[in-house]
């Protein structure tokens, strides 16, 4: 795993447990702001942001932790595999909530008040998408969050 983050000609030090914590609470603040964004605004112009977000982070963060091929030795393999066995349920959930939102959508009539049918008719939108950047990113972010404290290699 890289120490070290260039980032806007910035380098980060990223040896510390805490600086990772911190980037994984920053990306999923950032990715909650844009499928919130996505639901109060209009929706194709935003999932192309989500989108181009998404590879941008996963790009960064795979150049911190690196990719599932690149391990060399047994411990580095079997890191990867204990992350996507512990990221691969949660992605399963938010599918199944999708789906039960989904459900839910059919059940709200347009009768009813319309900020929850509007919040009905977005739900399963906004949890698909969640569940992309799940899948997209969580195994990379438990690799960061559960990585103890590294020597600076400089």
């Amino acid at each position: 795993m890289n120490t070290q983050l260039e980032f806007l000609g910035r380098r980060l030090n990223m040896a510390p447990r805490v600086h990772r914590r911190w980037l994984v609470v920053a990306t999923y603040a950032a990715f909650a702001a844009f499928i919130v964004a996505v639901f109060w605004f209009s929706r194709s112009l935003f999932y192309v942001w989500c989108l181009i977000a998404v590879v941008a982070v996963s790009i960064i963060v795979s150049h911190l932790v690196g990719r599932p091929g690149d391990a060399t030795d047994e411990r580095e393999s079997y890191r990867w595999d204990h992350a996507t066995a512990r990221a691969y349920p949660w992605i399963g959930t938010f599918l199944v909530i999708a789906l039960i939102a989904t459900q839910l959508h059919g059940k709200v009539s347009e009768t009813a008040h319309p900020a929850l049918f509007t919040t009905f008719q977005q739900l399963p939108y906004s949890l698909l998408m969640a569940a992309g950047v799940l899948y997209i990113t969580l195994p990379q972010a438990i690799l960061l969050w559960t990585e103890p404290d590294m020597e600076d290699a400089q």
